[in-house]
């Protein structure tokens, strides 16, 4: 048999070469011409949309370390979201353990 591998379902004789550094420099070159060609893409936009400079300075604004939460840097809304999570959860805990002393201790009929 000859050095052409024929794969199944393949049309054409494919012809894979027997040495190794023959595949690393095809790798090889397809990277650089690769990296070549993105990279002038990405230098070519040096403009930024609009939207990305108001998430960032979103982002700066809840960096910055003034002791408070990050769950609170929201403003009065997240301060009430806090609070009323807290009551629910304070009242969800009541409500446990309610019903854990009502199924302990039933009451009796007379």
């Amino acid at each position: 048999m000859n050095a052409a591998r024929h794969f199944p379902g393949s049309h054409s004789r494919l012809s894979l070469p027997k040495n190794p550094t023959n595949v690393f420099n095809m790798n090889t070159a397809r990277a650089l011409v690769r990296t070549v060609t993105t990279t002038a893409a990405r230098q070519a936009r040096s403009e930024t949309h609009e939207g990305y400079n108001k998430i960032r300075s979103k982002m700066q604004y809840f960096q910055v370390d003034n002791g408070v939460p990050i769950h609170l840097r929201g403003g009065p809304f997240d301060n009430m979201l806090f609070i009323s999570t807290a009551v629910l959860n304070g009242f969800g805990l009541f409500m446990c353990l309610r019903f854990f002393y009502d199924m302990s201790f039933p009451k009796k009929s007379d």
